[in-house]
């Protein structure tokens, strides 16, 4: 994944990104975009770099929660009109919804984000550095193992289907930045700052506590990751090779 930590020039890194990860040879690019500033900065970027946004397409999930759920739908519209971005949005319903519990929306939204791909997609999501982090420590006050601190991979595949998050390098700061750079305009959902949410209590507690005493704890996290992926690598080779001397 890109090293390139400090720049804010996104066209830059995304350049970097469609060379060395292809995306330009899949069939259609799709993006979550819900909206808010991570996505709108993901989106715009690339809007930015593909020379053809007819395969390039904005994809939100209208969660029929809050009151403002059309309206947030509508300005995503509008953004995509503007970037000449096609559009597509899904609507959960009822059923979809079967409790506000912050896994079983991000469940129903990846299973409908998922739902829209076919083999040969690529679907981006806008996860950066401080989810990452976020990731990680609830893993580990949920008692995890090596395989959970690995955090959020750069890219797996589901379903046939490549999932990539080109900001993970980035920061939050990084892309605010960005985001006030380029006069773009984002929603700002208020249930991100409901703290009955385990990650929103993370995000909104502990972390600004943590960045008072240590203002590099992302990069402490970032290593951790780096450090549990090579290990995990590591039992795996040694697994595998004592699996072929037991069958020979």
């Amino acid at each position: 994944r890109p090293q390139d930590t400090h720049t804010l020039y996104f066209p830059t890194l995304f350049y970097h990104i469609l060379r060395s990860s292809t995306l330009l040879t899949y069939n259609r690019i799709g993006v979550a975009f819900s909206g808010g500033v991570d996505s709108h900065v993901l989106l715009y970027s690339l809007a930015q770099i593909v020379s053809t946004q007819k395969n390039l397409y904005a994809l939100h999930v209208n969660h029929s929660i809050d009151r403002n759920s059309d309206l947030w739908e509508k300005h995503c519209k509008e953004v995509c009109k503007k970037l000449k971005i096609n559009f597509v949005s899904f609507k959960l319903n009822s059923k979809d919804k079967v409790s506000l519990n912050e896994n079983d929306l991000r469940k129903a939204r990846y299973s409908t984000l998922l739902s829209w791909t076919k083999p040969g997609d690529v679907l981006l999501t806008a996860h950066h550095k401080d989810d990452n982090a976020e990731t990680i420590l609830f893993r580990i006050l949920r008692g995890t193992a090596i395989n959970g601190l690995k955090g959020i991979p750069y890219k797996r595949k589901v379903k046939e289907v490549d999932l990539v998050r080109p900001l993970l390098n980035y920061s939050k700061e990084e892309i605010l930045s960005y985001a006030k750079k380029n006069n773009l305009v984002w929603i700002e959902d208020p249930s991100n700052k409901d703290k009955k949410f385990s990650r929103n209590f993370i995000r909104n507690e502990v972390f600004p506590l943590l960045k008072t005493k240590w203002p590099h704890y992302l990069e402490s996290f970032e290593k951790l990751a780096h450090h549990a992926n090579l290990t995990q690598e590591s039992i795996d080779e040694i697994a595998d090779r004592d699996i072929n001397e037991i069958l020979l």
